[in-house]
């Protein structure tokens, strides 16, 4: 549960930031910066999976929590591209209007936009909770010495087939399914609404 949390706080903080500055000002590279996030959606998980684990060790982040929540941190996904979309049909005449009155960039950012947009940013933060809840592969590769929920029902499943213990088995896949049914029945009127606008207005 730590992990889901924080996992999901830091990539939905860093994508709502990146989406909001690349949707909002004019900088060099910012047309650079969407191509990227767009290229890192279309490359296959596989193919990257060598350079990963190569920057993990060399960083002393592999096969512990801090290098889970690094990977989990990432601002260019697929959040970033609906955030953007969101973002950037948000009227830019009422930070001006802050500006005039003296708001700071900062200001804008968390006391008018984020607010705004804070259906968007529900919907992804869900999504993304959801995703690393059910989250296998990657702490199966980076985190080999701690057993999270997907894994450790992999080894449970493994060790049924031997014993037949199926009841066990199914009890414990209710148990860990229950949150994420529950958590998209209660807000999937905002996720199916704003995940629509955010792809589709950008």
């Amino acid at each position: 549960i730590g992990l889901t949390l924080a996992g999901t706080f830091l990539t939905v903080f860093f994508s709502t930031s990146a989406a909001y500055v690349v949707s909002k000002y004019d900088f060099w590279g910012k047309k650079l910066l969407y191509s990227i996030a767009v290229f890192v959606i279309v490359v296959p998980i596989v193919g990257t999976l060598p350079a990963k684990l190569q920057i993990m060790q060399s960083l002393g982040l592999y096969d512990n929590l801090v290098g889970m929540l690094f990977l989990y941190s990432s601002a260019f996904s697929m959040n970033f591209i609906l955030l953007h979309g969101y973002f950037a049909n948000i009227s830019w005449s009422y930070a001006e209007a802050a500006f005039i009155d003296g708001a700071s960039d900062v200001d804008v950012f968390f006391r008018i936009m984020l607010p705004m947009g804070k259906g968007a940013v529900i919907a992804v933060a869900i999504l993304q909770s959801i995703g690393i809840w059910n989250d296998y592969s990657t702490p199966l590769l980076f985190l080999p010495s701690m057993t999270t929920l997907a894994v450790g029902l992999d080894e449970l499943q493994k060790s049924a087939i031997g014993t037949a213990d199926y009841p066990t088995l199914f009890a414990a896949i209710t148990v860990a399914v229950l949150p994420v049914i529950t958590l998209f029945i209660a807000f999937q009127k905002t996720i199916i609404a704003n995940t629509v606008a955010g792809g589709l207005k950008g």
